[in-house]
């Protein structure tokens, strides 16, 4: 390749308006923005993708009626989710698996979308009602007339 050549494939790779498709690299033109758009959108994917996974949400998963008389599978969906008594509550992060799981036993368990798993005892604490007593109503003031 003498100068003169060089020189013509190295000017029609920066303007393209020379020559047919490309230049030396025999890109078609306009390839290398496809390029840096394809990187650009890769690099918001994955800082998307770190601010979902800190901000992260979970499946709380009670199981309300027993498999018994069901098919196996059904008894086997509630086994990997770990549900193996009434009332068990569980939580799984949020994915297509476990959304899956959940659609094939949906009749059984109750689902709710969470921010933060919670520990037994904190649910224990949760279930637990306020002690004493309200005055929801005086009897002095429900006089009847």
């Amino acid at each position: 390749m003498d100068m003169h050549t060089r020189e013509r494939s190295l000017g029609e790779s920066k303007c393209g308006e020379e020559g047919g498709g490309g230049g030396a690299s025999g890109k078609p033109r306009g390839a290398d923005s496809i390029e840096a758009q394809a990187s650009i959108t890769l690099a918001i994917s994955f800082s998307q993708l770190r601010l979902s996974i800190t901000n992260m949400s979970y499946f709380r998963i009670t199981l309300l009626r027993s498999a018994i008389g069901l098919p196996k599978q059904a008894s086997g969906v509630l086994k990997a989710l770990g549900l193996r008594k009434r009332m068990k509550t569980v939580y799984h992060p949020v994915s297509q698996q476990v959304a899956g799981q959940i659609f094939a036993v949906k009749e059984l368990i109750d689902v709710q979308e969470v921010d933060q798993k919670f520990s037994p005892e904190e649910l224990k604490e949760l279930r637990r009602p306020d002690s004493g007593f309200y005055v929801e109503s005086r009897i002095q003031d429900q006089r009847m007339d």
